[in-house]
């Protein structure tokens, strides 16, 4: 029983990544900052790369760069092929969000797709660690890790 739940939790999982992969790889490249009057603490909390990994290959890279109170940064997207056995990132494509909000230990951000807006929240869970998730989607997250 317990692989059929953790069978479950990964292919949610892997479902989200997917979905988050396939709304950033269409969408076209636009720029993005925190609002005015966010506070440096949150934003700072931020700022940084992080990482997901899809089959021990980066599959989604968010980079957050401080500018003043402000946050700017992308989105990397990699797609990852299962090629005859062997896992390989077969390519990438970069592209910005919107509406970035940073509030406490959340950041909202916007990603545009189909002349409508997505909405994404991460969370940051400690020791360098984050959660990504569609903000409509109760299911459980994409796992971020902090780059060094």
């Amino acid at each position: 029983m317990h692989q059929i739940v953790r069978g479950a939790r990964i292919h949610i999982a892997t479902s989200l990544t997917i979905a988050a992969l396939v709304v950033l790889t269409c969408l076209p490249a636009t720029s993005f900052a925190a609002k005015p009057g966010t506070t440096p603490v949150a934003v700072e909390s931020f700022s940084g790369t992080w990482q997901a990994n899809q089959d021990g290959l980066p599959a989604l890279v968010l980079t957050f760069t401080r500018d003043g109170e402000s946050l700017a940064g992308s989105a990397v997207s990699h797609e990852i092929r299962h090629d005859g056995g062997s896992v390989k990132v077969a390519g990438s494509e970069e592209r910005s969000l919107v509406d970035l909000r940073p509030n406490g230990n959340s950041l909202t951000f916007g990603v545009e797709f189909n002349n409508r807006i997505l909405q994404f929240e991460m969370t940051l869970l400690g020791d360098g660690e984050a959660e990504l998730r569609l903000f409509t989607a109760a299911d459980e997250g994409i796992k971020l890790r902090k780059q060094q």
